[in-house]
Formats: structure tokens, sequence, C-alpha cells
């Protein structure tokens, strides 16, 4: 296999836990510093970013990160950053992205340019309790990355291209509120992961304000009754009006805009009709096998445990549903459903599965 560098240690810069652990990606898990003791730029060009960076130069993606990166399987297309080229040359943003390249091909450990991509969880805190949330427990922490922090994002805003906003629920956060607010960055690209039931007419007055680049929306069902169960607190209504409002935003002012499925024994009979209401919303459907991150017996039994009929029926969805992603030209939704449909097959032929 040809060694594969990937720039994402040259960069991203990325604080996705609230106890202000600092990564490359959220696909790689190796902390390369805390933003609780050290400043970004002492992280940013710290021994542990050096040693990745060396370690992609002299090793390569496939022995850095994990075998199943999302990027590496040619999925999260949104992440590429080599759009800076179309921006004015005299902006500090293209400045320090041409600078960031040059030092790239240069193969630079310690770099003078800064940041091109900073993502954060300012917090776990979420309006909602959905039924596979990872983030439960360490929620109850409390934890928030610290205020210094946030003043240091400010003042990279003008260099970056990228700032993605994470949680929780990132819209419930008054810290992000007044990032989107305040900031004035007109080349940077706002990101977000939310479950869109906090949007209100302050929040979509923002958002037409700012440039967007991505707006994903977490909703794991095509009905009311399955969405409300495994969402709790959540109001359909509510979603169906705010994901529409984005729908008409994106026509507006186009960004790539998903809407989000795990996929389990509750809702695998939706799949396809989930393809057809993100479809009709211009929205790419992004669907996945959710995940029993605990290996609970009680989470297997209840959301991934599937008769033989369950399964051939979930199979038909996905075929039907890659025909109908392939001739909407959604290419991150037509990989993941093959990834999906893998991942399926593999399930249903392993010791985990527990037909009915």
């Amino acid at each position: 296999m040809d060694k594969i560098i990937c720039d994402y240690p040259w960069t991203h810069f990325e604080a996705n836990n609230p106890n202000g652990d600092v990564t490359m990606c959220c696909d790689n898990n190796c902390v390369l510093g805390n933003v609780n003791e050290q400043s970004i730029m002492d992280i940013w060009n710290g021994e542990k970013y050096q040693k990745i960076r060396s370690n992609m130069l002299n090793e390569g993606a496939h022995k850095v990160c994990s075998p199943n990166c999302a990027v590496l399987k040619g999925f999260k297309s949104y992440q590429n950053l080599d759009w800076f080229s179309n921006l004015p040359a005299d902006s500090p943003v293209f400045y320090n992205a041409f600078l960031n390249e040059k030092e790239i091909s240069e193969h630079k450990l310690v770099l003078k340019s800064l940041p091109r991509w900073m993502k954060f969880a300012y917090s776990y805190i979420c309006n909602l309790d959905c039924y596979h949330c990872y983030q439960r427990e360490v929620r109850q922490k409390n934890e928030k990355l610290p205020q210094n922090f946030i003043n240091q994002v400010y003042d990279l805003a003008e260099i970056l291209q990228v700032l993605f906003y994470f949680g929780g629920e990132p819209f419930a956060y008054k810290p992000t509120i007044e990032l989107l607010t305040k900031y004035t960055n007109p080349y940077c690209q706002n990101f977000s992961v939310t479950n869109a039931t906090l949007l209100n007419d302050k929040i979509f007055n923002i958002l037409k304000s700012i440039k967007i680049g991505f707006l994903s929306v977490s909703v794991d069902a095509a009905e009311k009754k399955t969405y409300e169960k495994l969402r709790k607190r959540a109001k359909w209504e509510r979603l169906i009006r705010n994901i529409r409002i984005l729908s008409v935003m994106k026509k507006q002012k186009p960004f790539m805009f998903t809407l989000s499925m795990t996929v389990n024994s509750k809702n695998f009979n939706q799949l396809e009709s989930f393809v057809d209401l993100a479809v009709s919303l211009d929205a790419q459907p992004i669907i996945s096998m959710v995940n029993n991150y605990k290996n609970s017996n009680n989470f297997q039994n209840e959301y991934l445990s599937f008769s033989k009929n369950d399964y051939e029926q979930l199979f038909v969805q996905i075929d039907n549903s890659i025909e109908k992603v392939k001739k909407a030209a959604y290419k991150d939704a037509e990989i993941l459903l093959f990834h999906l449909k893998n991942k399926v097959i593999t399930y249903k032929n392993s010791l985990l599965a527990q037909p009915i």
C-alpha cells in the first residue's frame, strides 16, 4: 500500500472534549495537549504536535491513524481546505493558508503558520437525552472549556478557514452564540453539528448573516413517534419546521447540509423514508449503524437485535437508497451507504448478532 500523508497535523486543531484535551481530528484520539494547561500556540508547535507530524511523514496515515478513518475511506469531503486559493490574496486567511501549504510541502515540524481549522466542544450539555449518546455520563461533570481558550479563538478568527462548533448541543452555549455574533472574518466558513431543536428567530438571523460551510442535523428517524422515543425531550414538529427553514436558507446561500441517522432495530424500516425526507430538503442523508459503545447487553437486546426478515428488509432499503443518492449526486451519502451495507453484512455474520 502506498504511503498516504494526511495534512491534518499541519492544518487542524480540535478540542472536542470539554476537559480540554486537544487532538488533530475526531478520527484520531492521540492527545496533543490540553487547553486548560497550555495556550493554543504552545500546543500547536509543542513536542506532541511535532511528533505526530514527524510520524505522519515517516509512517503515513495508515500507521498513524485508525484503519476506520472516515477521511481515508473517502468520506468527509467537506473538510477539504483547498478552497483558500479562491480567496483574495491580500486577506489574512489566504496568507496563512498559503504559508501553511508551503510549510507542509517543505515537511516543516515547527510552523510559522497557524491552524486553518478550529473545532471545539465548549460543553457536553444538551437539551435532549438521546438513546445512543456516549456523552451522557461525562455530562454529569459539567465541564466547560476555559474562557481563556475562547479568547484565543477570537484572536485567531481572522486567519481561520473553518470554525467548527461542536457539543453536546452547540446552540445551547452562550460562547457559541457570542462567537457567531461578534467575530467578523468574512471568509471563514462556520461548521456545526446540531439537533436543530433550539434554533429560533434570533439564531436563524445570525446564521443568515454569516458564511456557513457545513451544517449537520442529527435526526435518527423519519416519523414522529420513533423520533420522539429515540431523542427524548425533542418535538418532531419543531424539528421539521427548523430543517425546512435551513433548506430554504441553503437555496439562498449554498452550504453542505446533511441529516444524520443511526440505524437500529427500532428505526431500520424507516431508512428509505429518511433518505426521501433528506433528498426532499436538498440535504445529504448521512446514515450509519449505531455504536453500542458500552458493549451493553441491554443496549444490544433493545437496539441491535434483528430477525432474518429484518436483515432482508434492511438490505433492500439500503440498495434502494443507494440508487436514490446516486441520482441526487450525493457522493458522501453513497459512500456511507456502501459502508453501512458492508457493516450490516459483517454484523449479521458476527457473534454479536442475536436474531429474534
